[in-house]
């Protein structure tokens, strides 16, 4: 259709007026990165669910109002740019037994040299079906 972006967006999220936004203006600034959202996991105890390296091992990235470059991004709110769509092979999105949907479009990304960022200040909150709970 011709567009540049794809906007990625989970049904079990509920999205703050102006995060579109917030995303929207370091997407123009980093066209080959993947822009997210940070939102927790639906766990005990809190963490984010973007995923980092620090000291060489796998760690969740803190909700601190920064732009950060992370190791795996989340699906839940999260801008792509078509042209990464492109330059990885199908399938984008698969479930192994050792990598989540996210964790496998996170590496094809990577490989492809796009950077995955996400701005801990553009909050959004995450459902649990079963219980209603809302996770923020």
């Amino acid at each position: 259709d011709g567009c540049d972006w794809i906007l990625c967006v989970e049904d079990d999220h509920l999205i703050p007026a102006g995060t579109f936004e917030k995303l929207w203006a370091i997407a123009a600034r980093h066209p080959q990165a993947c822009v997210g959202a940070w939102y927790p996991q639906k766990k005990e105890p809190r963490a984010g669910a973007p995923i980092v390296i620090v000291d060489g091992r796998r760690g969740y990235l803190d909700d601190d109002d920064g732009l950060h470059k992370v190791y795996t991004i989340p699906q839940g709110f999260t801008l792509i740019p078509v042209s990464l769509f492109r330059s990885i092979p199908q399938p984008w999105f698969q479930t192994t037994g050792n990598l989540t949907q996210d964790s496998f479009f996170s590496q094809l990304a990577r490989e492809a040299g796009y950077r995955l960022l996400v701005d801990t200040s553009a909050r959004i909150k995450h459902v649990c079906r079963e219980t209603g709970r809302v996770y923020e």
